[in-house]
């Protein structure tokens, strides 16, 4: 079995014709569905750089929130 992060769309596919159930009632256009919305969201989170991204941006709000938090406290001290 191929890693996760390495998976194809179309292996994917194939892997969950594999090991779905033969009694369920899901269609080809279903199975192909759930196998990109997998497969986008494996994406995601194999883009390293993306994820970077996403915490530096995260950190910044956070450090300017900090910082307007710490200048209204200076202000109620100086008044």
């Amino acid at each position: 079995m191929e890693h996760l992060a390495n998976i194809t769309l179309q292996g994917l596919t194939s892997l969950f014709r594999k090991f779905g159930d033969p009694a369920a009632t899901v269609t080809t256009t279903e199975w192909a569905r759930v196998a990109a919305l997998l497969f986008n969201q494996v994406q995601k989170d194999n883009n390293l750089l993306g994820l970077l991204f996403e915490k530096f941006e995260a950190h910044r709000k956070l450090k300017r929130y900090e910082q307007h938090a710490f200048n209204q406290h200076r202000k109620k001290e100086s008044v």
